[in-house]
């Protein structure tokens, strides 16, 4: 198998500016990931006049690489970017801004959390499907706690967001995050009527791992009834692991493969684990 080698940074820096998103975000992935040129270097970028090349600078000191030859541990590559990432929030183009925001994320350092969070109220919808986006990954029962309650606050408000991808990640990441509270279960069960299907799958998946056995029954409906199958059905039904469920999985499994899908990931295991947990329990 040929090995890929990477490309030198006079190489790199010039496509930081491209027009081309897709070779931009290569060039800064390899920036981020091999090269890891010096930091001081990389925050002169985040100065250009060129909106892309910050866009990008944004994205590389927002960025984790492996630091052993076994590629088994991640770390940031430049942890020490808090404050810059912070100066670079105030950018005058919002895609800047929005990199900005995510990779400040990505740090998960918990006092810029009121800044994160203050970012639900905003009008652009790409910021906040963002914030929504970012809210699933933090430690809200230990470093974070403190700012736990605000966080399902923030999120329950997204749930009710005009954007359905908002809304959808903003369900996904109660579930995620383990913000199991009446508030939420109650939210989630309220969700499950969204006109979006992504966005009643990740409800599904919540309640089931929130471990809402009261959900089961509506579970089965939505399997053997629902018109458009979300994949979070599935993923409900092996997270309960009732065998009861198996039927509906199954035919929910032949509905899906006579639309013309393929047996996926998220069915085949499902399958497999309600059918070894029957046979456990007989």
């Amino acid at each position: 198998m040929e090995t890929k080698h990477t490309r030198p940074l006079s190489e790199l820096e010039p496509l930081l500016d491209s027009e081309d998103e897709d070779i931009r975000y290569e060039a800064a992935r390899e920036v981020a990931w091999d090269i890891k040129p010096p930091y001081e270097q990389v925050c002169l970028w985040g100065e250009s006049p060129n909106a892309l090349r910050r866009e990008v600078t944004a994205f590389i000191l927002g960025s984790s690489s492996w630091v052993d030859e076994a590629k088994t541990v991640t770390a940031l590559t430049y942890p020490q970017a808090v404050p810059f990432l912070l100066k670079m929030l105030n950018d005058a183009d919002e895609d800047v801004e929005q990199t900005a925001l995510e990779a400040l994320a990505n740090h998960k350092e918990p006092n810029t959390l009121p800044v994160i969070l203050g970012y639900a109220d905003h009008a652009w919808e790409d910021l906040r499907w963002s914030v929504a986006f970012s809210l699933g990954g933090w430690d809200w029962e230990g470093a974070c706690s403190q700012y736990r309650e605000e966080a399902i606050r923030v999120l329950l408000k997204l749930m009710d967001d005009t954007d359905d991808d908002v809304r959808d990640w903003a369900t996904f990441s109660v579930h995620n995050a383990r913000l199991d509270t009446p508030e939420t279960r109650t939210r989630l069960w309220k969700a499950l009527e969204d006109t979006d299907c992504d966005v009643r799958g990740e409800a599904a998946q919540g309640l089931a791992r929130f471990g809402d056995r009261s959900f089961i029954p509506e579970l089965t409906r939505l399997l053997q009834e629902e018109e458009d199958l979300s994949p979070c059905y599935f993923l409900a039904a092996e997270e309960f692991g009732d065998p009861a469920l198996l039927p509906a999985v199954i035919a929910a499994s032949e509905r899906w493969l006579a639309e013309g899908h393929e047996m996926t990931w998220f069915i085949e295991p499902t399958i497999k684990a309600l059918r070894e947990r029957g046979l456990h329990s007989s």
